[in-house]
């Protein structure tokens, strides 16, 4: 079985995200590749960030650091035996 080494889990509120087509700073700064476009337009009528890589996610928050409208969060994992 492959363990997953994502340590966090991150959240876009898509209400508040102006879209790939508005900012894409968060896709940008990811340095695991993490993030990327919806292929389903949000209430603002453009394509949100999506969660496109889970596992990937390392916790560093870059993306809630560069957010500027806050629809980026991230939650912290908590260590497994072992980890």
């Amino acid at each position: 079985m492959v363990k997953s080494r994502a340590r966090a889990a991150v959240f876009i509120d898509t209400r508040l995200c102006k879209g790939t087509e508005g900012c894409n700073l968060c896709v940008h700064i990811c340095p695991e590749q993490v993030l990327g476009a919806s292929q389903n337009l949000s209430v603002r009528g453009v394509h949100p960030v999506a969660v496109l890589h889970t596992s990937r996610c390392t916790g560093c928050e870059l993306c809630v650091i560069h957010c500027p409208d806050l629809a980026v969060w991230v939650a912290q994992k908590e260590a497994e035996n072992g980890d």
